[in-house]
């Protein structure tokens, strides 16, 4: 930073808009022919946005310019009325212009409670230009924990930051990608909207459309990948997915809208620049979360086994073990599944048990689980995959997969429970807080894995006669046994919602209750688009009985529809897969 910068730092408020500005932003109106009156919609339409929700947490808006002048007051101006009324900062850093874009910048009022305008020399490149942006906010993120991004010649749309920053905190993501609008300047009545959904799984990540805690900021302030030779945006936002850090998605109303010009390099320099950016990809790969699969097969859930090994075979590779009866042996190996491994037990079958003799015992689960032994072969199953590669993902065979598994920040410990998300209440106590479809251990956990199971068999009467209110109770052996695990002392994590997105969404739709997908599905937080995704996190797999006794045929329906609406091309396929089955 250069002394004459220094100088111009202002830390104080800036308040009112002055007529000679007014002035100035109607000429600019005048010269954008074709989209002034959709800039009247959109600022007539704001009203009809929901009241926004958490004004008091600050915001800080980053903004790098460079000759912008002929724009930069109707950027600033949407801004403003983005921003108003809320606690917020603006941060600009111009990077050596040769026009007035430094002295619009800090000539213009606004309502933030915090202006810093600096004059930078040319940077040698656009990220450099933009990182600095977030070294010369540091100091605010104490004020303002929450950061989003605006490019000068673009609009934000109003209640960006309100929409984006609610749906941060009350689905605990740091960082919010949002959908955009674009339009040409050439032909803005073709202007079209590019789903957030889109953006995540394409990598076609815009700054201008996210919200990110400061947290996530790495101390050299270097958020975009450094160099000149490939799209800093685009390896910028792998760079966060590469660190494991969770991204949530909000596929709703555009927050921004994206003004494209004609393009500022040859169309040869773009596909130099998305070839480097995709060689970046490649060389950061995002880990697994785990080493291995594993299941158990048995009776009459070959058919749902099939659309479980097909569908988890087009996204991920790891082995996959399963431990089943000779007739689902016999199905399945028929299908030719690459590195899936078999291991036969004629004892997995319904009726009487001979691991847990005790009668009382066996009738308490006869009813309206799998046998006890089955639930036993379960934790063997797992223990002998973790022995074989290390740890495993356990997973019922009545799942639908339609994602990659990745390790993400919060995945790290020795045992990892899927949450079944009720509400306190009866269904704790019917169905136990962890689900019994997914689970994760390695070598540390699988003691503490087998005397939680030992320990609630032990003590089955007690969860589940007894008086014992405090404790959460469950008819199914594996659940109940799960719910222990974290008193255990062992290091557990718990996966997020994306994961074993399971039937227990399911009661929250009335027995009697008509089917309607629009509906349901906003109840339960999933959207379907490009991709599925559940309050901001993709689905990577659905618990739903599809074949074998569809415990909610409203769940079932809602499930396969969400799929058949989702345009990810892997997601065409499941549904495929599932058209064969049924």
């Amino acid at each position: 930073m250069n002394s004459a910068a220094e100088k111009d730092i202002g830390l104080s408020p800036l308040a009112g808009a002055g007529s000679k500005m007014s002035e100035a932003m109607d000429m600019v109106m005048v010269r954008l022919t074709g989209i002034e009156k959709h800039l009247a919609q959109v600022a007539s339409s704001s009203g009809a946005i929901k009241a926004p929700k958490h004004r008091e947490v600050g915001v800080i808006v980053l903004m790098a310019t460079h000759n912008d002048s002929e724009h930069l007051l109707r950027g600033l101006s949407s801004i403003e009325r983005s921003m108003k009324g809320r606690k917020w900062a603006l941060v600009i850093c111009d990077d050596g212009s040769n026009d007035d874009s430094l002295k619009i910048c800090r000539s213009f009022n606004c309502s933030a409670d915090v202006v810093v305008s600096l004059g930078f020399e040319k940077a040698p490149n656009v990220s450099a230009a933009k990182n600095r942006c977030y070294r010369a906010a540091a100091h605010l993120f104490d004020r303002f924990p929450w950061i989003t991004w605006h490019d000068p010649d673009d609009i934000m749309l109003p209640g960006k930051a309100s929409e984006l920053l609610s749906f941060a905190i009350d689905t605990g993501h740091k960082v919010i990608l949002g959908s955009h609008r674009i339009i040409n300047l050439s032909n803005p009545g073709k202007a079209y909207i590019h789903d957030a959904g889109r953006a995540y799984h394409t990598l076609t990540f815009g700054p201008w459309a996210t919200l990110m805690h400061s947290s996530i900021v790495p101390e050299d302030g270097n958020v975009f990948v450094k160099g000149n030779d490939h799209h800093e945006d685009l390896c910028g936002f792998w760079n966060l997915r590469a660190d494991r850090k969770q991204i949530g998605v909000i596929s709703s109303r555009p927050v921004h809208e994206r003004l494209i010009r004609r393009g500022s390099h040859s169309q040869g320099r773009e596909d130099a620049m998305m070839a480097k950016s995709m060689e970046f990809v490649r060389s950061r790969p995002i880990p697994s979360a785990s080493e291995s699969f594993c299941s158990v097969v048995y009776g009459d859930s070959v058919e749902e086994a099939k659309v479980f090994l097909r569908t988890l075979r087009l996204f991920n590779v790891q082995p996959v073990f399963i431990l089943c009866s000779k007739k689902a042996y016999e199905v399945l190996s028929a299908e030719g599944f690459n590195n899936v491994f078999f291991s036969v037990d004629e004892a997995l079958r319904r009726g009487a048990s001979t691991q847990f003799p005790e009668p009382e015992f066996t009738r308490a689960y006869s009813d309206e689980s799998p046998s006890p032994e089955i639930m036993h072969r379960k934790i063997e199953c797992i223990e002998r995959a973790v022995r074989e590669y290390g740890n495993t993902i356990y997973l019922d065979c009545d799942m639908i997969v339609t994602g990659r598994f990745e390790r993400t920040s919060e995945q790290d410990g020795d045992i990892g429970l899927a949450c079944h998300g009720f509400d306190k209440g009866w269904e704790n106590h019917r169905f136990g807080i962890f689900n019994g479809g997914q689970v994760f251990c390695n070598h540390a956990g699988l003691q503490s894995l087998w005397e939680a199971f030992d320990d609630f068999k032990k003590n089955w009467a007690e969860w589940n006669m007894g008086d014992c209110i405090d404790v959460p109770h469950s008819r199914f052996l594996d659940q109940g046994a799960f719910d222990k695990i974290p008193h255990s002392g062992a290091k557990v994590f718990y996966f997020n919602r994306g994961y074993n997105c399971s039937v227990d969404m399911a009661c929250r739709f009335d027995e009697d209750e008509e089917y309607d997908f629009k509906s349901m599905s906003e109840r339960l937080g999933i959207h379907s688009g490009y991709g599925i995704f559940i309050n901001g996190h993709p689905v990577k797999n659905f618990h739903v009985h599809l074949v074998k006794n569809p415990w909610k045929e409203n769940w079932r329906r809602l499930v396969v529809e969400a799929i058949a609406n989702s345009d990810l091309p892997g997601h065409r396929r499941v549904f495929e897969i599932i058209t064969e089955i049924e």
